[in-house]
């Protein structure tokens, strides 16, 4: 976008999906006289209509710089499943999909991120991960709402092909619904440590979802969701433009191996606790460490903390499993569970 003194010019091949053009009107950037094969489109300030420049080449446009079909007589982009009003910058309608995205407005597009996410018609996506680093590859428009894990160089043969829809169920495994992959990565995100996180770390919390999950029989999603995650309420930061591009890599990384369970990062831990576990008078402090703990092992010890004995018969109600980056994984003794008549993780009867 280069700014000038009658508004902002909109270079097509910036955006992806588009056919590049080249600036044509002069300005104090222009190389060349505006003429149908140097064109851009220009944008006027709300709230008056855009225009164009070059006006025998752009009277016949009919796809913008959103690459989306203007309606001519309604001036209304089509986005496949819902009118978009570029003068007034609104959705006319709701995103069909908003139902399965409580915590956003039914209104925004792509998550409020259109930097790194593209939503080509407004319906279900197949998705794909690197198997290796975690990174978000591409989707393709199958109306199909599944993640794809996939070997990077894999992929890029059949997309050089052309052949990746046809192919999409050879050339990796599925990692599910595309919506519980990404709202799972998101959580373990969101409880990650902001400055010391690691794939160990993240994939540690992920063996805590899991390892509640078979005790209780239910998903992952459901254990991320239970309310007692506070990661789950920020999940959609990982979709935020200010997130972190490798700490979301490490997130989908760990929740794929959180799903494949071939390791329990935890060591059969069935809670976590991070810098609030190390702060006096914090709620994780009172309820974990003030009510007994016991390090397993001086590695486990990353705050300096010590063990903490208790005044009951059992000395220490909790004890840890591991700790990798900025968290401690953790349990509940036998000696306790035995002082207390249960076999339950959680204490329960």
């Amino acid at each position: 976008m280069l700014a000038t003194m009658s508004g902002d010019y909109y270079l097509m091949s910036s955006f992806p999906h588009t056919s590049g053009v080249r600036l044509g009107p002069r300005g104090p950037f222009a190389t060349e006289p505006c003429r149908p094969t140097a064109c851009a489109q220009h944008a006027t300030p709300a709230p008056y209509p855009s225009s164009d420049h070059c006006s025998l080449l752009t009277a016949h446009w009919t796809y913008t710089f959103s690459a989306k079909e203007r309606d001519s007589e309604t001036g209304l982009s089509y986005f496949g499943s819902r009118y978009y009003s570029s003068d007034l910058s609104i959705w006319l309608s709701v995103d069909p999909m908003s139902d399965k995205y409580a915590s956003l407005s039914p209104y925004v597009y792509c998550a409020d991120n259109p930097i790194k996410l593209v939503d080509p018609n407004g319906e279900e996506v197949t998705d794909f991960y690197d198997i290796v680093t975690g990174e978000h590859l591409d989707h393709i428009e199958d109306g199909i709402d599944e993640a794809i894990a996939v070997y990077r160089i894999v992929y890029d043969a059949y997309v050089e092909e052309g052949t990746l829809e046809e192919n999409k169920d050879k050339i990796g495994y599925s990692l599910g619904k595309n919506s519980d992959f990404v709202d799972l990565a998101g959580t373990i995100y969101a409880e990650s440590d902001a400055w010391n996180y690691s794939l160990e770390e993240s994939a540690g919390i992920g063996s805590v979802l899991r390892n509640r999950a078979i005790a209780n029989n239910s998903s992952l999603v459901a254990e991320a969701s239970s309310g007692n995650v506070f990661g789950w309420g920020n999940r959609e930061s990982i979709m935020s433009p200010t997130a972190n591009p490798e700490k979301v890599r490490i997130a989908y990384r760990a929740a794929m191996l959180t799903i494949d369970g071939n390791c329990d990062y935890s060591n059969g831990g069935y809670y976590w606790q991070g810098r609030d576990f190390a702060k006096p008078g914090s709620g994780a402090n009172n309820r974990f460490y003030q009510t007994g703990f016991h390090f397993r092992s001086p590695r486990h010890d990353i705050f300096g903390m010590g063990d903490k004995i208790s005044n009951d018969s059992w000395k220490y109600k909790y004890e840890s499993t591991a700790a990798a980056g900025g968290t401690v994984f953790m349990r509940l003794t036998e000696a306790w569970k035995n002082a207390n008549h249960t076999k339950k993780w959680n204490g329960g009867r």
